[in-house]
């Protein structure tokens, strides 16, 4: 796990001033590679290596690596089958002088070509420079666990880990409104875009390929797409495909071989406990695999409501493993909160990221490495609005909108109100948005932005998003895949990646290996989601029932949620008011103060933001800005 850094392009030529700034930039990505950080050049490219050593510690595995005949690679991840890979290429022929992943995957490249990225099986974005033929290679993993941005500008083609990075590289970065939009809808900045008009995100699953010219100005460039979610055929009825027993020993053995993957490593592994179902079936893998010698690590609060800790260590106590709690606090949160806009690249409002950040600097005090739960609810119908979703469309009609509006003016039961809106929207994508935001199109207008209805553009992008698996006529299924092209790469894959690199943590998700994923999405729906009680992730939960006992692990989800609402009232307060006094007096940069908008406490009702999501939102954008 690393940091990648490169520029291509006829400008350079690696005088003291262009290495000088390179350099600064390459500090940038320190934290994500803090053992080595190197840059090799030559007239028309820099390539920069921050360097986080986990499989073959030598410095035979450094980087920037070349195979001596004008190949350069700078690759962040991980290749986990990268010793049956490694095996395969020696049988062709192919030499090797180290023992890590980064060389198979340098050598793969160079022999098969890009259909070898179809056979890695990990987490990776690399970048890829034959300065003999001049072409370029930008790529990234399927479900987007590593992170790569690029800029092409007049200075030729900048990529990064990061935006901190290229923000050295570039002077004059101006704020993309239509990114500002979505992010105070959505949350985060959804790929491709950035908080940038002039950077963009590659998508999961993608490379682009660049033809350069003589001078390495860019002679053609083009996109491709190697891995496709909506290609993964879902099974149409359960009594056409395996019985379900079957299923699951299936789907258990590859959950295993994900873990066992995973803890292939030449430091020690740890694993994430909240108690939840995801992050105890992957530390009972793992615990299995190492004969219970793994230390599990759990974020506790103070306030019992949202503190997993009574959860986590039951379980951890059953699987007779060392435990390590820590806890972030009314008291220290703001140590946490002072510092969060040097972790996240761009505004960022998922309130978890605070104890995320917390956790991962407990955990880099003991290890390099840790396993994660992200991807279970993708796959197993683990959200509420996964549910909410199946359940409106078995509603067997859609309430008219007179009716809506009558309800709506005259009801004082929000919950009701809430119900009747949903089943007042016909077409899935709206009803999507509405899930996802608690507003309908018509409300939009109410949300504080300069373009007073920008529902379109939302809907564009889901729309967008969309369109790989728009064949799939299941909408469980549907709702499954949609977030794993959205929510989960744009935000909780960000979240864990910019909080564990920050301290040079590298976080594995098994639950993301792509062999379970495709399995997992052709199993039948009956097989994720237990119809019967509504309760999901069903073949994890069959397989943790063999531990554990059904009230540790049926108990309601909780998420990762810190207690918010109180820290906005108490450790928050002034970073909430100074955020306010910006919006009120039309200073916060791309918001602005509606018509007639006295204080948020009454506005706020207009926008249904009890929870405070969107306020939290300004805030985090006030705090990013400044």
């Amino acid at each position: 796990m690393c940091g990648i850094i490169g520029w291509v392009g006829n400008v350079i030529q690696p005088n003291t001033q262009q290495l000088h700034v390179f350099g600064d930039a390459l500090q940038k990505l320190a934290p994500r590679g803090p053992d080595f950080q190197s840059h090799q050049s030559a007239n028309g490219w820099i390539l920069g290596h921050a360097r986080l050593s986990i499989i073959d510690l030598s410095a035979a595995s450094n980087q920037p690596m070349t195979d001596g005949n004008g190949n350069f690679l700078v690759f962040n991840g991980e290749i986990y089958n990268y010793l049956e890979l490694k095996k395969k290429l020696q049988q062709q022929g192919i030499s090797f002088v180290t023992n890590g992943d980064s060389e198979v995957l340098l050598k793969g490249l160079i022999h098969i070509g890009s259909s070898f990225i179809e056979e890695l099986r990990g987490m990776f974005a690399f970048a890829l420079l034959n300065t003999s033929t001049k072409q370029l290679m930008l790529c990234r993993d399927r479900l987007g666990v590593k992170p790569l941005a690029y800029s092409i500008n007049k200075n030729g083609i900048q990529f990064a880990s990061d935006l901190f990075p290229l923000k050295v590289l570039q002077a004059n970065l101006s704020i993309d409104e239509e990114s500002s939009a979505l992010f105070l809808m959505l949350g985060y900045v959804p790929s491709p875009r950035s908080i940038y008009h002039q950077i963009k995100k590659l998508p999961p699953a993608t490379f682009i390929q660049f033809q350069l010219n003589e001078d390495y100005s860019i002679a053609s460039q083009k996109e491709y797409c190697y891995w496709n979610i909506g290609s993964i055929q879902p099974a149409a009825l359960a009594e056409n495909y395996k019985n379900y027993q079957t299923s699951l020993s299936e789907y258990n053995d590859l959950v295993t071989t994900s873990v066992r993957y995973r803890l292939i490593s030449d430091v020690e592994v740890g694993s994430l406990l909240s108690g939840g179902i995801d992050s105890t079936l992957v530390s009972l893998k793992a615990a299995e695999l190492t004969n219970n010698n793994i230390t599990c690590f759990t974020t506790g609060f103070d306030d019992e409501k949202y503190n997993e800790v009574p959860f986590a260590k039951p379980i951890a106590q059953q699987l007779k493993v060392q435990h390590a709690i820590d806890y972030l606090t009314e008291a220290n949160v703001l140590e946490v909160w002072d510092n969060i806009w040097n972790v996240y690249d761009e505004p960022f409002a998922d309130s978890s990221a605070l104890p995320m950040v917390s956790l991962c600097k407990k955990v880099r005090e003991h290890f390099k490495v840790a396993l994660s739960g992200d991807g279970g609810d993708e796959t197993n119908a683990g959200y509420p609005w996964h549910k909410a979703l199946y359940k409106l469309n078995k509603f067997p009609f859609t309430v008219p909108q007179f009716a809506v509006k009558t309800v709506t003016a005259f009801s004082k039961d929000s919950f009701f109100k809430y119900r009747v809106k949903a089943l007042g929207l016909k077409d899935r994508i709206d009803q999507w948005i509405f899930l996802k935001t608690g507003l309908t199109p018509e409300e939009f207008k109410y949300l504080p932005l300069a373009e007073k209805n920008t529902y379109p553009l939302l809907r564009n992008y889901f729309e967008e998003k969309a369109k790989p698996i728009q064949h799939i006529t299941d909408v469980l299924d549907w709702a499954m895949r949609l977030d794993m092209l959205t929510y989960l790469p744009d935000d909780l894959l960000v979240k864990a990646d910019r909080a564990s690199m920050s301290v040079g943590l590298e976080l594995r998700e098994p639950l993301l290996d792509h062999k379970l994923i495709e399995f997992s999405l052709s199993c039948p729906t009956a097989y994720r989601m237990n119809f019967q009680n509504m309760q999901s992730k069903r073949m994890s939960r069959d397989i943790l029932y063999k531990t554990f006992s059904p009230d540790l692990i049926n108990r309601p989800k909780q998420g990762f949620s810190p207690p918010l609402d109180k820290w906005l009232k108490q450790s928050l307060k002034n970073d909430a008011g100074h955020a306010l006094q910006q919006f009120e007096n039309n200073q916060l940069s791309s918001y602005s103060k509606p018509k007639g908008y006295k204080d948020w406490s009454s506005y706020s009702n207009s926008i249904h933001d009890n929870h405070y999501q969107y306020l939290w939102r300004l805030i985090c954008f006030n705090n990013w800005n400044k």
